[in-house]
């Protein structure tokens, strides 16, 4: 996982928007089912992801095919671009754009954001089981909403691609207690 995904995590719960983390490597049809279920305004993703003995992965054509094969089109594609594989070209048209540039560009203009304050029991994410992608199924939800590229009727969301070599209780453990 690279550390922007777990920031991007971080920012979007502190916009005040629902995420969902999708594993890094998603087959299009099964990317495309959530994208569909969680209609997000944004995908983030790393280019590529790195699988051990595998080597690097190629996200470029998952996120494309899952794009392709949704009802749903999200209006942006944000990419992390890894040394390993790049994706190439990033194409603007498409609604594509370079993760690492929108940062700088936002640092040089001093573009900051403010928490948002949400319900304590407003939605922070959506995860799905296995197998129940299709119906959209909310498994719970913890403290807070969120964010700002993303939205679903009045609510926001997002979809992160990353890979991850994480559990989801370790990771939203912290955030549950407020400590971040």
């Amino acid at each position: 996982m690279v550390p922007a995904a777990l920031f991007a995590i971080l920012a979007i719960s502190r916009l005040g928007a629902i995420h969902t983390v999708v594993f890094g490597g998603f087959a299009p049809a099964a990317l495309a089912q959530r994208i569909e279920a969680s209609r997000p305004r944004a995908v983030m993703t790393a280019s590529c992801g790195v699988e051990g003995a595998k080597g690097a992965v190629a996200y470029k054509p998952f996120v494309e095919g899952a794009v392709e094969k949704s009802g749903f089109k999200p209006g942006k594609i944000i990419v992390w671009q890894r040394e390993q594989v790049r994706w190439s070209p990033v194409d603007g048209e498409k609604g594509e754009r370079h993760w690492q540039e929108l940062v700088k560009r936002a640092r040089r203009r001093g573009v900051r954001a403010e928490a948002v304050p949400v319900k304590s029991g407003d939605g922070l994410y959506i995860i799905y089981t296995s197998g129940e992608c299709a119906r959209n199924v909310l498994l719970f939800t913890l403290l807070r909403a969120a964010v700002v590229l993303f939205q679903r009727g009045a609510r926001m969301s997002a979809l992160l691609l990353v890979s991850l070599h994480l559990c989801f209780l370790g990771l939203y453990i912290p955030l549950g207690h407020g400590n971040f």
